[in-house]
């Protein structure tokens, strides 16, 4: 069964390209809907109960948090620290960056699940993800910066793909051209790339075969 689910994700953009109101399609879709159902409980039932290592922990983002969630962002944007212009200026770009980045989240992933990282009850991090067609999008993985370089991303990455692993459902996540390390990060974990933009890529991990 779970051979046959990896197959149906692998054929994804191939199914949607056949004609609508064809009975296999129908059939395709009810399964999609099946398997993402299946997909949702098993990390609903799996992610509050992850074992994760060093003090961490996953729970849902709430509305206090907004203020930690914002204070996050402008930490990661030390690119735009190093433009020529005031310092009132940068920081009023930054602000709408995270605006912009929030309203796009919203409207991309409107059903995505945001979950707060935690390390012995203290916030440092946040984690954003969507359940799609063909597996399940990490929308945004972020450390505040001195949690970062200490293996927590790798730790949450293996928990992802051991809940993932419990469906047979591909973990998706983009990475910026101009960030190496993260891509190297990924790449040790399995991810290998499924698409190649631009200015970034398309990595995809998919589940070992079980029986």
């Amino acid at each position: 069964l779970q051979l046959q689910q990896q197959e149906i994700y692998r054929q994804n953009g191939e199914i949607y390209r056949k004609n609508l109101s064809s009975t296999f399609f129908r059939f395709q879709l009810n399964s999609y809907i099946f398997l993402l159902l299946s997909i949702f409980q098993a990390f609903d039932e799996m992610i509050p109960g992850m074992r994760l290592p060093d003090g961490l922990s996953l729970r849902p983002a709430g509305p206090g948090d907004s203020g930690f969630i914002e204070s996050l962002y402008h930490s990661t944007r030390d690119d735009l620290r190093l433009l020529d212009a005031e310092p009132d200026f940068i920081e009023t770009l930054i602000e709408s960056q995270f605006q912009a980045q929030t309203e796009g989240y919203g409207e991309s992933y409107p059903n995505a699940w945001h979950f707060i990282i935690e390390k012995q009850k203290e916030r440092i991090g946040r984690l954003i993800l969507d359940f799609e067609t063909d597996g399940v999008r990490i929308v945004n993985l972020a450390f505040i910066q001195i949690a970062r370089g200490r293996g927590y991303g790798s730790h949450i990455l293996r928990g992802l793909q051991q809940a993932a692993i419990a469906t047979c459902a591909p973990l998706l996540l983009t990475v910026s051209m101009d960030n190496p390390g993260a891509k190297r990060l990924y790449t040790q974990l399995g991810f290998i790339t499924e698409r190649t933009f631009s200015v970034y890529e398309q990595l995809v991990w998919y589940p070992p075969a079980v029986g």
